[in-house]
């Protein structure tokens, strides 16, 4: 993983919270967070998959950090379901549903899903989704990636109106960065900036073609006090996003997520899964805020609160996640 808050560009101001009396339930590949280095308050841990290990896989690791990052203080349930492919079974992930709407989940975070081609938010995931949402959990729902199948559409459960369906988009950076001092792979602007300011990767010996290469992602806006971020941020949806035929993300963020490679370079994943959790940690840092003023938001509040954001993609009328019009709109 690299350094903190350098995975996304947010125009996320933290409300001095960082998520504490939240809990977030996160539905993925990891089980036991202590045991991979995430230094979190843990509540319910529920494992649905034949393994016991703390993780099948690194994308439920990827997701934690992710949404830590922004409300290190919340209380988290884990519940397992992925297993080693990133594949889930359906009834586990109901058993992970059912158990969710028997806790007092404030946010649940699901990243994975599944594409249903005729679903009219129906199926078994969507039916669980409503009742988790009505029970008076925020569903944060990633829209799912496209996989170069053109055909697909809205995953299950972003399909069902009452969860925040979360597409990605990038910002890319075209500012002169600098070398860095320690390699020749991982440039920024000096350190001694705050906060940090581009990224990039030129590739990797063992793996020299991988993508995105040789492109500049912006970390965080405001890294200088001597460029525009608005004259050199480069927006755009992300090419992961599925087809919109049958409904568009509620809100889109951003989804490059950077991490160290086995040769100590850099590599950039992306996916709608990073775009979900950026929306989830901060949505956890907005209500651990604005509930010290009024009564916690219910699911159709929060979804309000996104649908009235006024800041959209570059150059698109896609609605782009906005933490401080977010608050703005709650408390």
């Amino acid at each position: 993983m690299v350094g903190r808050k350098q995975f996304v560009e947010a125009n996320h101001s933290t409300h001095g919270n960082r998520g504490e009396t939240i809990t977030i339930a996160v539905v993925d590949s990891i089980y036991e967070p202590d045991e991979v280095g995430i230094d979190v308050v843990t509540g319910k841990t529920e494992n649905y998959v034949a393994s016991s290990e703390p993780i099948t896989n690194l994308h439920g690791l990827q997701i934690l950090h992710i949404i830590s990052e922004y409300a290190p203080e919340a209380i988290y349930e884990t519940h397992r379901v992925t297993i080693d492919n990133g594949n889930f079974k359906p009834s586990n992930f109901l058993k992970a549903m059912y158990a969710v709407k028997q806790s007092s989940v404030d946010i649940l975070n699901i990243s994975g899903g599944k594409h249903h081609k005729d679903c009219k938010q129906h199926c078994r995931i969507c039916t669980a989704t409503s009742e988790v949402v009505d029970s008076g959990t925020i569903v944060v729902a990633g829209a799912g990636n496209s996989n170069n199948e053109p055909e697909k559409t809205l995953y299950c459960p972003a399909l069902y109106d009452g969860a925040i369906a979360v597409g990605s988009y990038e910002s890319r950076c075209g500012f002169q960065i600098f070398e860095s001092e320690k390699s020749n792979q991982y440039r920024t602007v000096p350190q001694n900036l705050h906060p940090p300011g581009s990224y990039w990767v030129t590739g990797s010996p063992e793996a020299p073609d991988i993508e995105p290469a040789n492109i500049a992602f912006c970390s965080r806006r405001g890294c200088s006090d001597w460029h525009s971020c608005v004259n050199n941020r480069k927006e755009q949806l992300s090419d992961v996003n599925v087809s919109f035929a049958r409904g568009e993300p509620d809100v889109f963020a951003l989804d490059h997520y950077p991490y160290r490679r086995a040769d100590g370079t850099v590599g950039i994943d992306t996916g709608t899964s990073f775009a979900t959790a950026l929306v989830t940690g901060a949505l956890a840092d907005i209500l651990s805020t604005v509930a010290e003023r009024r009564p916690l938001p219910t699911p159709d509040q929060v979804m309000d609160a996104i649908r009235n954001i006024p800041t959209t993609v570059d150059g698109t009328s896609q609605r782009k996640f906005d933490s401080e019009a977010v608050y703005r709109n709650l408390r």
